[in-house]
Parts: C-alpha cells; structure tokens; sequence
C-alpha cells in the first residue's frame, strides 16, 4: 500500500487489543470505520498513532467517540483537530476520552497543534483521571 496503514484491518481481525502503537507514512480507513454496532477496539488503553501525514479526521473522531476504555493516548497530525471539533465530540459522545490518564496530541514538523486553553479547560472537566497533557 504504498507506506499506508489501514486502521480498518486492524479493527476488523484484531478485536480484542489491549495496546496499539503504529508508525508510518500515512493513516487510512474503509469508509465502515468504527461504524458498527460493536465498539471499535472495546479493550483498547494504550493507543500511539505516529504518522508523516495527517490522522484524518474520520479516524481520530471515531477513535476518540468510540474507544472508551482508552487511558493513554498520543498522536500526532490530527486533520481537523480544534477547539470547536473536540468540544462537538464530547458534547455528543459523554463517555468519550473520559478514561484518559496520558493524552499527548502533538503537530507537524513545527509542532503546531490547533487547540487553546479551552479544550485544555474541556478535557479537564471530562478526564477526572488525567494526569498528563
């Protein structure tokens, strides 16, 4: 696949993951991704996403809604990743990231990560267990 990474195979034959750590040129997803009724990696805490391009967002946003039992989490390049969008997904998912004691969301080559103190203030309410940002 050319240096691709398909999250959607991993879901679909590795159910029962309790870590996951992926590193490469790029992230991609069938159009299914974390649409079924069962829940997206239902025993997933450990969570590393480290890719060149961006997450896109169809991949971050199931992943935050959907992996509930997540504890630590880092990830870097997330397409669309702002205030606004992390304050959607958890109005609309209220146990979403709720079980996070690590999150490290990092940008680009420059480092540029596209959240203020709002989501900073956000998270904090929704991660009681939180214990690094």
């Amino acid at each position: 696949h050319g240096g691709k990474i398909d999250i959607s195979l991993i879901s679909d034959n590795c159910v029962h993951l309790e870590s996951l750590a992926i590193s490469g040129n790029c992230l991609i997803s069938d159009q299914d991704f974390g649409s079924q009724r069962n829940a997206l990696f239902p025993q997933l805490t450990d969570l590393h996403i480290n890719t060149h391009a961006f997450i896109p967002f169809t991949i971050w946003s199931r992943i935050f809604q959907s992996c509930l039992a997540l504890a630590q989490l880092e990830m870097t390049n997330c397409e669309g990743l702002w205030d606004d969008s992390l304050a959607q997904i958890l109005a609309t998912h209220p146990h979403s990231l709720a079980s996070l004691v690590r999150l490290s969301i990092r940008g680009g080559h420059r480092g540029d990560v596209a959240l203020t103190e709002r989501s900073v203030a956000l998270l904090k309410t929704r991660c009681s267990l939180l214990t690094q940002l």
